[in-house]
């Protein structure tokens, strides 16, 4: 026995010998002349593609409804709650709505974009309705030592996503994909693993819709079992009732209001929130309470600084954005106008931020080329900032991308040929666009291409525009 068994594990041995394998070193050697690739974004700053993100919220909250609003956003390249999504196509896999209630929820979201079905259809979006059906897509194989697997319902969704490339796959929700042990770590985090592996072979965001424990409630972290789920994803948004907060708030005047917070995102802005509201079948960004006063205020501290820096402009002071003797701050918080109104040099400080980033303020650049001198100047007051007619062409870069053409045949939602115009019949098609030019939009035109003072021409309908792909209107 002694020598069979040596004779075996000696021919086995030499059956599984192999060479030595390379690890897969990454390659830097071409990177100090190639540029970093810029991020992906689904939605800029808040949700990244190649990644998967959870949208986390109790039972009533409206997850679903906020995902249908980001997959209708996404197709028709319309705003989502005031932030623009990349326009594409899109993927809904959910386990809780028959068909019929999707068509219901879809209906007002619709309305509010005077968009139509066909438009949906025409620009990729792909409805699946497993209500009351398997839609597992990971378990837990112990016979390969508790390795999570993919279903043959992953496997498919997974190359149609491949094929197709779409720009967002939402799934609502978690607790119906996977059957696994949520406190077991390690198999939360090989689960996760597999959407990961989703999101970069389709270049996608994928987003799952969760449902937070009690824990996650009390504390304000939307978690859900294991802290594994929100370990293994780098973003996660937690839309949140405000009766979570007061447990004896028994007022129903609260009882259409939300809050989406983005609680967690490793490559972007975190800590921020939109305040929505139920208005006709969908959500909608409002005011927060105190909002509205502290914009009031801003805003006469922003016209206090233009009307003292065109003061100091015509009377040949000239003032910097640099600290010194002459910096705009600290001179206009001695005049008598700021006295008055209690404006202190921080204020005004924080109001040229905003003025710059509004493009209604920028340094000059004065003198010979051995003597430079610098001024702070309003935007709109300098000649040589009078309004073109020219406007650059929109960048080929991540933020605009290649306009997406359904493939031909096909059954249902894949039909052929190319977006159509704007819906017809029902008036005009009027687009969701922000009453200004927001940070992130200019953030998103300044990848296309736009220069600041160039961005400071635009109104957001043409940043609107720009950032969509599509020339803006003359």
């Amino acid at each position: 026995m002694s020598n069979a068994y040596t004779v075996q594990s000696g021919a086995a041995f030499k059956k599984k010998k192999r060479g030595p394998k390379a690890l897969p070193f990454v390659d830097m050697s071409k990177w100090d002349i190639l540029p970093a690739e810029p991020r992906h974004w689904l939605v800029y700053d808040r949700i990244p593609r190649r990644q998967p993100t959870i949208l986390s919220g109790h039972g009533e909250a409206g997850k679903s409804t906020l995902l249908l609003q980001l997959l209708c956003s996404t197709v028709l390249g319309r705003d989502w709650i005031g932030l623009l999504p990349e326009p594409g196509p899109a993927i809904y896999l959910g386990a809780e709505e028959e068909e019929e209630e999707l068509h219901r929820r879809l209906d007002p979201i619709l309305k509010h974009h005077s968009a139509r079905y066909a438009d949906l259809v025409a620009g990729g979006l792909k409805l699946m309705s497993y209500a009351g059906k398997d839609m597992v897509l990971g378990i837990v194989d112990n016979k390969q030592g508790g390795r999570v697997q993919a279903t043959e319902l992953l496997r498919d969704l997974c190359r149609e996503a491949s094929a197709l490339q779409p720009k967002l796959i939402a799934i609502d929700g978690l607790s119906d994909i996977y059957i696994g042990n949520e406190r077991e770590r390690g198999q939360v985090r090989q689960f996760m693993g597999l959407f990961r592996r989703l999101s970069i072979d389709a270049d996608s965001a994928v987003v799952i819709s969760a449902h937070p424990s009690l824990e996650g409630i009390r504390s304000g972290s939307g978690i859900s079992g294991s802290t594994q789920w929100f370990n293994s994803i780098r973003a996660q948004m937690y839309l949140k009732s405000p009766d979570e907060d007061d447990e004896d708030d028994d007022s129903q005047d609260n009882s259409d209001l939300r809050e989406l917070q983005f609680l967690k995102n490793q490559y972007g802005r975190k800590g921020h929130s939109i305040r929505l509201q139920w208005q006709n079948g969908l959500y909608l960004p409002v005011a927060s309470p105190g909002t509205l006063d502290a914009l009031a205020v801003e805003q006469k501290v922003d016209n206090l600084f233009l009307a003292l820096l065109r003061r100091f402009t015509k009377e040949g002071r000239n003032v910097s954005d640099k600290s010194g003797t002459s910096y705009a701050p600290a001179q206009f918080t001695k005049q008598k106008e700021a006295k008055a109104a209690k404006v202190t040099s921080k204020a005004f400080a924080d109001a040229m931020e905003r003025l710059f980033d509004a493009g209604k303020i920028r340094v000059q650049t004065e003198g010979p080329p051995s003597h430079p001198r610098t001024r702070l100047v309003e935007t709109s007051t300098d000649p040589s900032t009078t309004p073109s007619t020219s406007l650059p062409p929109p960048s080929t870069g991540v933020c605009v991308p290649p306009p997406y053409n359904p493939p031909s045949g096909g059954n249902g939602q894949g039909g052929g040929g190319s977006r159509p115009p704007a819906p017809t019949g029902g008036g005009p098609t009027v687009a969701s666009v922000p009453f200004m030019i927001t940070r992130a939009m200019r953030e998103q035109l300044r990848q296309c291409g736009v220069s600041d003072d160039e961005i400071a021409k635009l109104t957001p309908q043409q940043a609107h525009d720009i950032i969509r792909g599509g020339l803006p209107p003359q």
